[in-house]
């Protein structure tokens, strides 16, 4: 399990529910959004081809992105994040031990998140 994730608190900003279901939809339009309503589970979507195995999902403050599928798709997913999320805002990509915390500006490419990742 991924996360990319921000300080709502310090940045005083947060990433609004429908801002992200519109991005969702206009961007990847294929795949099946699920409002669930719960704090940690608020929207819930299958990453695309992992045969419905993998699954991304957001915390209700808009402040967390959960990946859990592997490296390469929760930084090709980090990088799509950052696209939302003002650049004046630190991002981070880290693994749900905290064994690494990398970065992602916007300029960080999936294949460098990748690479600091693994």
């Amino acid at each position: 399990m991924y996360l990319i994730v921000f300080d709502g608190e310090q940045a005083g900003w947060r990433l609004e529910r429908d801002v992200l279901l519109a991005a969702l939809r206009r961007d990847w339009p294929q795949i099946a959004v699920t409002e669930i309503g719960e704090e940690v589970r608020d929207i819930s979507w299958p990453l695309p081809g992992s045969d419905g195995l993998s699954e991304a999902y957001v915390h209700s403050d808009g402040t967390c992105l959960y990946v859990d599928g592997p490296i390469d798709q929760a930084a090709q997913w980090a990088v799509w994040y950052r696209r939302l999320v003002p650049d004046g805002i630190d991002l981070m990509l880290c693994d749900d031990e905290y064994s690494f915390a990398v970065p992602v500006g916007p300029q960080t490419s999936a294949s460098e998140l990748v690479t600091a990742g693994s």
